[in-house]
């Protein structure tokens, strides 16, 4: 009987993993991209927690998945522990060390704003009001572009947290559905942050 890698839990999904290494064959391709596509919520979520606008957030995105990754190269199976939660504390981890950067840069940046205009306030001036809603609105434009209509449902109702069994409900549409609008959503972001 053959086993689908989907079928396989995460630790054995690493396993699998470890077996190939050095080859890089199709197997254990696949086994990272099952393992990406089941955490990718996660680190949308945690980017999403640690995020200020739609820029932090792609750039949090990009270092919840360099952390995913690395999680997937480091863990061990041989204590018995889970991968799960290896997982979110690496991924956690980054995003939180990586916003602490952005938010120290930001005030870098704002302490010069202030220093040559004299201003107190140079964050919640009206020009930088219009500015981050132009980026915001820019992001999403950037993820509208490669979603169809359906897909960008599925996407925030997904991003809100909704189960699959819930998002099937709202939209009038099946849970296999909703499964293969998130496989395509997950590529299509993928390739969009720079991903493979």
């Amino acid at each position: 009987m053959i086993v689908k890698p989907s079928s396989l839990s995460d630790n054995e999904l690493i396993e699998a993993i470890r077996r190939d290494s050095g080859r890089q064959g199709k197997d254990s391709k696949d086994a990272v991209s099952i393992i990406i596509s089941r955490y990718m919520k996660l680190v949308l979520k945690r980017a999403h927690a640690y995020s200020d606008n739609c820029s932090d957030l792609e750039d949090l995105t990009q270092e919840g998945l360099l952390a995913l990754c690395n999680a997937i190269e480091s863990f061990s199976c041989e204590n018995g522990a889970k991968f799960s939660s290896f997982a979110d504390t690496c991924v956690t981890n980054r995003i939180r060390t990586a916003a602490a950067a952005i938010a120290k840069h930001k005030e870098n940046d704002i302490s010069v704003i202030a220093d040559e205009n004299d201003i107190a306030d140079a964050d919640s001036s009206p020009e930088n009001i219009c500015l981050e809603k132009e980026n915001d609105s820019s992001i999403r434009r950037k993820v509208e572009s490669v979603l169809a209509p359906m897909e960008v449902k599925v996407f925030e109702l997904y991003f809100d947290g909704r189960s699959y069994r819930e998002i099937a409900d709202i939209l009038g549409i099946s849970e296999k559905s909703v499964d293969n609008a998130v496989f395509r959503i997950r590529k299509k972001l993928k390739m969009l942050l720079g991903g493979k």
